[in-house]
């Protein structure tokens, strides 16, 4: 009876880079390399007000239509521009991380 014999798993590599891998004491460190910061981080303010601004300007455009089509069209679309910019606002400070998510927390339990 014939029996198959199965090849050793192929050696893994190792997922860290070779810089971030342990040293020896003894062993000397290569200089740091400067690195760009992320452009996320770069644009965060750009970000931000880009978000503050796209809402106060559907905010605007909302007073525009409401002076043209009247209070009744107003009544009945104020709910879902509310709903809207809120999730424009979430999606926004989700985005940016940090700061920005405190105080998101600090307006959610503002009770005035």
């Amino acid at each position: 009876m014939l029996t198959q014999v199965s090849a050793p798993p192929p050696a893994r590599r190792s997922v860290v880079p070779p810089e971030h891998r342990h040293r020896d004491a003894a062993a000397p460190m290569a200089p740091a390399i400067p690195t760009a910061r992320p452009a996320q981080r770069r644009f965060r303010l750009v970000r931000a007000y880009g978000a503050a601004l796209r809402i106060a300007l559907s905010y605007l455009a909302f007073h525009i239509a409401t002076l043209v089509l009247g209070r009744a069209w107003a009544a009945r679309h104020r709910d879902a521009l509310h709903t809207r910019n809120g999730r424009r606002l979430r999606r926004a400070i989700l985005r940016l991380r940090g700061l920005f998510v405190k105080a998101g927390q600090l307006a959610s339990v503002l009770t005035t």
